[in-house]
Order: C-alpha cells, then structure tokens, then sequence
C-alpha cells in the first residue's frame, strides 16, 4: 500500500463531493468558519475566568423561595 499525503487525501475527497454535486466549501469559508468558532471559543473562555474571578456559580445558584 502506497502512502497517501494529507493534501493528496484532501483533494480526492473535495473531488469526491464536487462529483457527487454535494455542497463544497471555499477556503475563504472554511477560514471564516474557523475564526467563527475560535471567537466563539475565546468568549466562552473569558466568560470562565470572568465566573472564577467572582466567585459566582450560576450552576449550582437555588432560586427556591423560602
């Protein structure tokens, strides 16, 4: 079995899914996508330390009126 690169394997599959008329995404869209997804991580990672830093547990918070 011969080796097969990862921008060998790349291409095949993108080639794959053009052939099959399935949806394809541009290099620009898989760029957005992923600085979509690294903000989304950073906010959620800032809101972390944000709920550290106060001390606050939203989670674990009892709203039962007493």
């Amino acid at each position: 079995m011969t080796p097969v690169g990862w921008e060998d394997t790349k291409r095949r599959v993108r080639e794959r899914r053009e052939a099959a008329g399935l949806p394809v995404r541009s290099e620009e869209q898989k760029k957005a996508d992923m600085d979509r997804l690294a903000a989304e991580v950073r906010a959620h990672r800032l809101a972390e330390i944000r709920q550290e830093q106060t001390g606050a547990d939203f989670g674990d918070t009892d709203y039962t009126l007493t």
